[in-house]
């Protein structure tokens, strides 16, 4: 991802395979070392070091040319070894659902059982992931949890189905939550809604995916469609509304559910 991104692309278009370290490389990846391909060339979805087991073959930036007369790696997807035959940086999954160990999970119950509680830690903010966290929006989660954490929350990444249905994605601070990602303000309602029926006691709006975060957003827009929620904190039925912008994020209580109020913090949002 750090590669693709438009000021990488911009001055390293293309990317270099680096021979592999290990005492003794395996001979189909010699053919790679030290040949370029550009970062949209076809080849990579499908090749990379890593894509078989145990490879220690590594890849850089460069803005060197394409080489020509660049061979061919595999070119069927079901050549590629299960569960490492997809791009990560396009699919966001580093395993893909082909793994053994997922398909071992998913077809026998009693390994769920095992291992739902078990979770691993974010190296940068020390929030907790479920081994078994929904794969296809990993990243935006943890994206989200790290700001929670980094402003003083306490975050985990729970496990993605329980007793065959969809679970809220996070608990915060000890309460139930699902991340709502809005791409206008009418989403709020629906978002509130949402996780309610999921049973979360705390909704996480998170303006980050469809927002600008350099330009901000209308603040008391934002706070009337809030404070239209506001029977939802006195029925109890939701205790927090956490949103999040840029690399910040505001809890707001019952306590809070006056226009003007939530008008101030929400200000606090905005890009300084």
């Amino acid at each position: 991802e750090h590669f693709l991104q438009p000021d990488n692309q911009r001055l390293f278009p293309n990317l270099k395979w680096l021979p592999s370290r290990s005492a003794d490389p395996r001979l189909t990846h010699w053919k790679f070392y030290g040949r370029v391909w550009a970062k949209d060339d076809p080849f990579w979805n499908l090749n990379a070091p890593g894509t078989e087991w145990n490879c220690k073959c590594d890849v850089e930036e460069t803005d060197e040319p394409v080489t020509s007369g660049n061979p061919k790696g595999i070119t069927r997807k079901e050549d590629a070894l299960p569960g490492i035959e997809e791009n990560p940086a396009k699919t966001g999954q580093i395993f893909t659902d082909n793994a053994s160990y997922i398909k071992v999970q998913k077809d026998n119950p009693q390994v769920t059982s095992v291992i739902e509680h078990f979770t691993y830690k974010d190296k940068q903010h020390g929030l907790e992931i479920s081994v078994l966290a929904d794969r296809h929006e990993l990243n935006d989660n943890i994206n989200t949890g790290r700001i929670l954490a980094a402003n003083g929350n306490s975050v985990t990444i729970r496990q993605h189905v329980l007793d065959g249905r969809k679970n809220p994605e996070y608990l915060i601070n000890g309460e139930i939550a699902d991340a709502k990602r809005i791409e206008n303000y009418k989403g709020v309602a629906s978002g509130f809604s949402k996780a309610i029926k999921q049973g979360c006691s705390s909704v996480v709006i998170d303006m980050n995916a469809h927002f600008d975060t350099t330009r901000g957003f209308n603040s008391d827009k934002l706070a009337g469609r809030i404070y239209m929620r506001k029977c939802d904190f006195e029925s109890g039925a939701v205790k927090t509304c956490i949103v999040v912008f840029g690399k910040q994020s505001i809890t707001i209580t019952g306590k809070d559910m006056e226009a003007d109020c939530l008008r101030t913090l929400l200000k606090g949002l905005m890009p300084k």
